[in-house]
């Protein structure tokens, strides 16, 4: 058992959530939502409609369990070493400010700052766990945040 799943089991044992969260097999169970991997690339805004098509958003990153537990579902579904780069919510409004597709408050970021001015969407880094800006336009796996209530596809 690795570092992350140690960390994570711990937590899922001190934590006692009142609400039932189901997951997919592919799925980890996050607070009230669940994270799930996508390993077939799109662009930014195709999975972030791929995303809502599921009831949520493209995942937001507010705290370092955060960024671990992404970091943790990106090294457990890819067989690539290292892992591969995946979009993740964040993007560059129009008065330059980063924010959330989920819309939740931009606090936390644990930057790698070598991206170029004209990049707008946030893509997550392996195996650094650091985030950094890239083309909208590229095709990348991702991960959403989505609400544990959801039925399937909407």
């Amino acid at each position: 058992m690795n570092f992350f799943s140690v960390i994570l089991t711990l937590l899922f044992c001190y934590v006692k959530p009142t609400w039932t969260v189901t997951c997919s097999k592919d799925g980890l169970q996050w607070n009230s939502h669940c994270l799930e991997y996508f390993s077939e690339a799109d662009s930014f805004i195709g999975a972030e409609a791929e995303c809502q098509g599921y009831g949520g958003h493209l995942v937001s990153i507010n705290d370092k369990l955060t960024n671990d537990a992404v970091a943790y579902l990106i090294n457990y579904y890819t067989e690539e070493d290292p892992p591969v780069d995946i979009w993740v919510g964040g993007n560059l409004n129009a008065e330059g400010y980063w924010k959330w597709t989920d819309e939740t408050v931009f606090v936390y970021a644990n930057w790698n700052l070598t991206s170029k001015s004209e990049d707008k969407c946030m893509n997550y880094l392996m195996p650094s766990k650091l985030c950094d800006a890239d083309d909208c336009d590229k095709e990348k796996p991702f991960i959403c945040k989505i609400s544990s209530n959801r039925k399937g596809r909407v």
